[in-house]
C-alpha cells in the first residue's frame, strides 16, 4: 500500500489531500450481476469485500454506511484511481471450461469531506457504484451441403453505474446517523451475434453482429447509523434504496440493412433495475493499535 499526504494552507485554512494506491491480488468467484460489484478505493473495505459496515474508511463510508462520516474530524480531499483486472470463467458440464478475455477496468473516485462542527460533517463525492464487465471470445461455423462460413463476433456485456453523492452525517454522543442523495449515471453496452434465418436462401451472411449502447440518469438514497456500545464495540447498519433507470440509446446491426434494406441503426429503450440493499455489522477493537 502506498499512501501520500499532501498538506497546505489556503486562506489560513489547513487542508490535506490523500492520494492512495493499493497493490494487491484477489482470487474470488461471483455470480453474473452480483449487486456487490463496485470499485473500492480503500484497503479496509476491500479486504472485507465491501462489507465494512461498522468501521470508518473515509469516502467508502458513503456507499457502505454514511453515518461513519460523523467520526471524521478533519477536512480533506480524496482522489483514488482503481484498476480492476480480472477474467471470468464459465464451466459448462457439457462443453467444458470457457475463459473470457482479461478485463482491465479503470475507475476514478474523488471527494471532499468537510466537518461543519464536532457533530456535523458534510461531504460530496463521485464514485463508481457498480462495475460489471465481461467479454467472451466467440466464433460460429455455419455449414450447408455446398459451403461453410466461419465468423468471429464480439460477445460482451458492460454495465457501469457512476454516482454523485452529496452527504451529511450527525453525531449525538454514542449515536451517529447519516444520509446521502444518490445521483446515478447508468451506462450499458452489449454485443452478441444474431442469426440470419434467410441465409439458406443465399441472402446475406449466416449471422451478424448486434450492438447496444444506452445510458440514463436515476436517483436513490442511502441512510445509516452507528452506535458505540462500548469503547471497543460498535454496531453499524445501513439501507441503500433501489432505483430504476429508463435507458435510451441505439442498436446497430448490418443485418437490418442487408436483409430489409433499412438503416443499420435504430433507437431502442429498456429498463435497468437495482435492488434494495440492507446491511448490518459489528466492529470489535482487539487493542488500541487495531
Amino acid at each position: 500500500t502506498i499512501v501520500t499526504y499532501i498538506t497546505g494552507t489556503i486562506m489560513k485554512k489547513k487542508f490535506t489531500i490523500v492520494l492512495s494506491v493499493f497493490l494487491f491480488g484477489v482470487n474470488s468467484s461471483t455470480n453474473a450481476g452480483d449487486v456487490s460489484l463496485r470499485s473500492i478505493s480503500q484497503a479496509k473495505t476491500s479486504s472485507l469485500n465491501g462489507l465494512y459496515i461498522a468501521g470508518i474508511d473515509e469516502m467508502n463510508n458513503v456507499l457502505n454506511n454514511v453515518a461513519g462520516l460523523a467520526h471524521l474530524n478533519s477536512r480533506f480531499v480524496e482522489l483514488s484511481l482503481v484498476d480492476l483486472i480480472g477474467q471470468s470463467e464459465l464451466d459448462n458440464p457439457t462443453n467444458g471450461l470457457y475463459r473470457s478475455f482479461q478485463q482491465d477496468n479503470v475507475a476514478l473516485s474523488a471527494g471532499i469531506i468537510y466537518p461543519l462542527s464536532e457533530k456535523v460533517v458534510i461531504a460530496l463525492s463521485y464514485q463508481r457504484a457498480y462495475d460489471y464487465n465481461v467479454n467472451w471470445p466467440f466464433a460460429v461455423l455455419t455449414s450447408t451441403d455446398s459451403s461453410s462460413v466461419l465468423q468471429t463476433f464480439d460477445l460482451f456485456n458492460n454495465i457501469n453505474v457512476d454516482a454523485i453523492l452529496p452527504s451529511v452525517s450527525f453525531r449525538f454522543g454514542s449515536l451517529s446517523v447519516g444520509a446521502s442523495v444518490n445521483i446515478f449515471n447508468v451506462k450499458y453496452k452489449s454485443a452478441f451475434p444474431i442469426t440470419n434465418f434467410e441465409w439458406n436462401d443465399t441472402l446475406g451472411l449466416p449471422a451478424y453482429q448486434m450492438e447496444y449502447d444506452m445510458d440514463a440518469w436515476s436517483f436513490g438514497f442511502n441512510a445509516g447509523l452507528m452506535y458505540d456500545i462500548s469503547e471497543d464495540l460498535r454496531l453499524g447498519a445501513f439501507v441503500r434504496s433501489s432505483f430504476s433507470a429508463d435507458l435510451e440509446g441505439s442498436v446497430k446491426s448490418e443485418l437490418l440493412s442487408s436483409i430489409d434494406s433499412v438503416s443499420s441503426q435504430s433507437e431502442v429503450t429498456t429498463t435497468f433495475e437495482y435492488p434494495w440493499v440492507f446491511g448490518a455489522g459489528l466492529l470489535y477493537k482487539l487493542s488500541a493499535e487495531w
